[in-house]
C-alpha cells in the first residue's frame, strides 16, 4: 500500500503548525507583559530540561515512525540496515503493527520513569541552583506540576508518532490544533488570573494530554485498529524481541541524532542561564523560540511529505522523491527567508513597544536566524536519508555537537565571550562539515545540485498552481 500525502494532509499540518505558531505569537506579548524577564527565562530553562528529558526515548520516534510506515505500506520484515523493497499492491502487515505498538507500551513506561527520575534529582538540583533569588512554593509547585506532564507525554507520546507513521496527517494536526488551542485558553487564563509560571505548567499538562488522549482515540477507533488487532491470525514469524531488536539498531543512532539536536540549540539555554543573568537568558530564548517556530512552519510540508517520501524510497520511485523533496525544500527557503526578515522589521519594534526593557539585539537575531536556517537545512537532508533506513550521519552529527558546546563554554568562560560570540562558534564549527555535507549527500543521490534542485521545487509549486486553477476538483 503507497502511502500519498493528499491536499487535506497539507491544509492540515500547516494550519496545525500555524496554529502552534499562532498560539506563540499571541502568548509571547502576555508572557512578556505578565512575567518578569527572569521569570521567563526560568521558564525556558524549564522547557528546555523538558526537551532534554524527551530525548530519553533515545530516537524512537523518528525509527517508530519509519517502521509503522514500512508496515502501513506492507513490508513483510523489518531490516536493521536499509529497506525491503515491496511490490504496489501489496496490504497493510497489521500483525508486524500490533508488535510494534506492543513493544512501544513496554518501552515508553520504561523510559517515562527513567526521566521522570531524572528530573527529580539532577532538574530539581539544576533549577535550585539557578533560580536561587525567585526559589519557592509556587515555582516548587510549577516544576512538578510540569515533571508530571512530560512523564505523561513520554508514556503515551508514541500513538502521535505512529498516526504520522500512517500518514493521517489531517486527523494528528486536528488533535494537535485542539491541543494547542487548550493551551492557550489555560495559559492565557491563568497568567491574567495572576497564576505566574504555575499557569504555564497546568496549561502544558492538560494539552498534553489532551493531545495523546486524542491521537490514540483516532488511531485505535477510527482507524479500527482495536478491531483489527483482535482479529489478527497471529502466526510464529513475529515477536517483541524480533521488533525491539531490529528497531533498535537505528533507534540508538537517532537518539544520538536528536541529542546532537539538543547540543546545538536547547543547551545554549543552559549555558546562557550558567553565565549570564537570566533576564539575558529570557530574551536570548524569547529569540530562538521565534526562529524555531518559522524553522518549523519553513519545514511544514516536508513533515507532510515525509511519510509519502518513505513509502516512495520503499516501492522504488525516485521520481516522486525528487518531486516530493525538491517542493519542500523549495517552500522551506521561501518561507523561512521572508518571515525571518518580516519579524526583524515588524516584530522586534512591536515586542519593544509592549515593554521597553526586553530589548532584543538585532545583530543576535540575525545571527541566531543564519544558525537555525544552516542547522533545519542538513537536518532536513538527514531526515531524507533516514528514510532509506541509513544513518551515516550520526557520528558528525555528535562530533561537531559536542564540539560545538564545548568551544562555546571555552570562549565565554575563558575569553569572556558574549551571546552573539556562542552563536559564531556554532556557526563555524556546524559549517566545517554538517551544514554542507549531508544536503550534497542527498543532492547527489537526487543528481542535482542545491541551484537545480530550487529550480525543480519552484516548478513543481508553480504545476500545481496551474493544476489547482484548471481542476475544480483541486479547487475543492
Amino acid at each position: 500500500m503507497i502511502i500519498n500525502t493528499n491536499k487535506s494532509d497539507i491544509v492540515w499540518n500547516y494550519l496545525g503548525i500555524i496554529t502552534s505558531l499562532g498560539s506563540q505569537v499571541i502568548l509571547l506579548p502576555i508572557l512578556i507583559k505578565f512575567l518578569e524577564p527572569d521569570v521567563l527565562g526560568l521558564w525556558y530553562i524549564f522547557v528546555s530540561i523538558g526537551s532534554l528529558v524527551l530525548l530519553f526515548d533515545f530516537g524512537f520516534n523518528p525509527t517508530i515512525a519509519r517502521t509503522v510506515s514500512y508496515c502501513w505500506s506492507g513490508a513483510k520484515s523489518l531490516n536493521k540496515i536499509d529497506v525491503e523493497y515491496i511490490e504496489k499492491d501489496s496490504n497493510t502487515n497489521y500483525e508486524l503493527l500490533y508488535y510494534v505498538i506492543k513493544t512501544c507500551k513496554i518501552l515508553y513506561l520504561v523510559i517515562a520513569i527513567v526521566a521522570l527520575f531524572f528530573m527529580l534529582t539532577v532538574g530539581t538540583y539544576y533549577i535550585n541552583t539557578i533560580a536561587k533569588g525567585i526559589f519557592n512554593g509556587n515555582i516548587i509547585l510549577s516544576w512538578i506540576i510540569y515533571m508530571l506532564s512530560i512523564f505523561l507525554n513520554l508514556y503515551i507520546g508514541y500513538y502521535s508518532v505512529a498516526l504520522r507513521g500512517i500518514g493521517d496527517i489531517s486527523n494528528l494536526n486536528k488533535a494537535n490544533i485542539i491541543s494547542k488551542i487548550i493551551f492557550l485558553v489555560f495559559a492565557f487564563g491563568g497568567l491574567i488570573l495572576g497564576g505566574n509560571i504555575l499557569a504555564l505548567s497546568i496549561a502544558s499538562l492538560v494539552s498534553g494530554c489532551i493531545l495523546r488522549c486524542i491521537s490514540a482515540y483516532i488511531f485505535y477507533n477510527k482507524h479500527k485498529m482495536k478491531y483489527i488487532f483482535k482479529n489478527i491470525s497471529f502466526s510464529d514469524k513475529y515477536n517483541l524481541k524480533y521488533v525491539f531488536q531490529n528497531m533498535w539498531h537505528n533507534a540508538w543512532r537517532d537518539g544520538i541524532v536528536s541529542v546532537n539536536g539538543y547540543l546545538t540549540i536547547q543547551a545554549s539555554i543552559l549555558i546562557c542561564a550558567s553565565f549570564f543573568s537570566l533576564s539575558e537568558t529570557g530574551i536570548y530564548s524569547f529569540c530562538l523560540q521565534v526562529i524555531t517556530a518559522i524553522s518549523n512552519i519553513a519545514s511544514g510540508l516536508y513533515i507532510s511529505y515525509q511519510p509519502s517520501l518513505q513509502s516512495a524510497y520503499i516501492n522504488k520511485n525516485k521520481l516522486l522523491l525528487l518531486k516530493l523533496y525538491s517542493k519542500s525544500i523549495s517552500i522551506f527557503y521561501l518561507f523561512f527567508l521572508s518571515a525571518s526578515i518580516i519579524f526583524l522589521l515588524i516584530g522586534i519594534p512591536i515586542v519593544y513597544f509592549i515593554k521597553e526593557s526586553f530589548y532584543i539585539d538585532k545583530v543576535t537575531y540575525i545571527l541566531l536566524a543564519i544558525n537555525i536556517f544552516l542547522l533545519q537545512r542538513h537536518r532536513l537532508s538527514a531526515s531524507f536519508i533516514s528514510n532509506m533506513n541509513k544513518l551515516p550521519y550520526v557520528k558528525s552529527f555528535i562530533f561537531f555537537g559536542i564540539l560545538g558546546i564545548v568551544f562555546s563554554y571555552i570562549y565565554i568562560r575563558f575569553f569572556d565571550g558574549n551571546i552573539n560570540s556562542m552563536i559564531i562558534v556554532s556557526i563555524i564549527i556546524q559549517s566545517m562539515y554538517n551544514n554542507w555535507k549531508w544536503n550534497n549527500y542527498v543532492n547527489n543521490y537526487l543528481k542535482v545540485n542545491e541551484f537545480i534542485l530550487l529550480r525543480i521545487g519552484y516548478k513543481e509549486i508553480k504545476l500545481f498552481e496551474y493544476l489547482k486553477e484548471k481542476s475544480p476538483r483541486l479547487k475543492g
